[in-house]
């Protein structure tokens, strides 16, 4: 097996879920034991933003000077979606890895790792740095956008591999989508299920909303930027035999 994929193998071991923090230290600490060991006189500053941790790694003369102006940025997050813990479990079937994260987006830690490993020492002493959050999955409120609004991180490139595996999954984007999270609140009159006449279900009211939102959008393609909308999660009513007040 090679390097990459062992460096992916023990990546995607971490359960870095949302306040799982002791694995996110975990797994950051594996990724400052590889580049110690692997990456001449480099080390890391950690940032902190409501309790999320960030942290930079780049040559160890401008971590020590706290650098916030790069050339070139490696950026890369490894909070995942949650899953079960077979999940966390890396299998490499024909040739492809597959485990939590192994697309999005513990492959690109990887790679920036198998990158600076592999770099002339000559090269790694120019204004690089390795960007790493924890929030991608939760917006970046904290990780991101505070490194860029707060601390005033900039580079003239900045790479970061991500996405879902297809055939044109190697071309370089200059955009990206954004999201709004958007939490509807229905109110309804509970009633026993069998006398639904004298209840009003506060689920047939928000679906009637969300059917309303759906005729504003289309399900989108791959070949065009556009607005798309999701329901995502749904929750309401008390029991199965009840009509949902809420």
């Amino acid at each position: 097996m090679d390097q990459i994929s062992i460096y992916l193998q023990n990546l995607i071991r971490f359960k870095t879920i949302g306040n799982n923090k002791d694995e996110f230290i975990r797994c950051f600490d594996y990724i400052s034991k590889v580049i110690d060991e692997d990456v001449h006189d480099w080390f890391y500053r950690e940032y902190q933003s409501n309790g999320i941790s960030s942290r930079v790694y780049s040559s160890r003369k401008y971590i020590q000077k706290d650098e916030k102006i790069f050339d070139i940025i490696l950026y890369a997050n490894i909070d995942v979606v949650d899953a079960k813990d077979e999940g966390f479990i890396p299998r490499l079937i024909d040739g492809r890895m597959y485990g939590r994260g192994a697309a999005d987006m513990k492959f690109a830690v990887a790679a920036h790792l198998e990158t600076l490993k592999n770099l002339e020492e000559k090269y790694l002493d120019k204004k690089i740095a390795l960007l790493i959050t924890t929030d991608e999955e939760l917006g970046g409120i904290n990780g991101v956008k505070h490194l860029v609004d707060n601390e005033g991180f900039r580079a003239k490139v900045i790479i970061g591999p991500n996405g879902m595996p297809s055939e044109d999954y190697w071309q370089l984007e200059i955009k990206n989508k954004g999201t709004i999270h958007t939490k509807l609140t229905a109110k309804g009159t509970p009633s026993h299920g069998s006398r639904k006449w004298e209840g009003d279900n506060a689920l047939d009211r928000l679906i009637d909303m969300y059917k309303k939102l759906q005729r504003e959008f289309d399900l989108g393609d791959a070949d065009t930027w556009k607005s798309t909308l999701n329901l995502g999660k749904l929750n309401g009513g008390f029991a199965t035999n009840a009509v949902a007040d809420s």
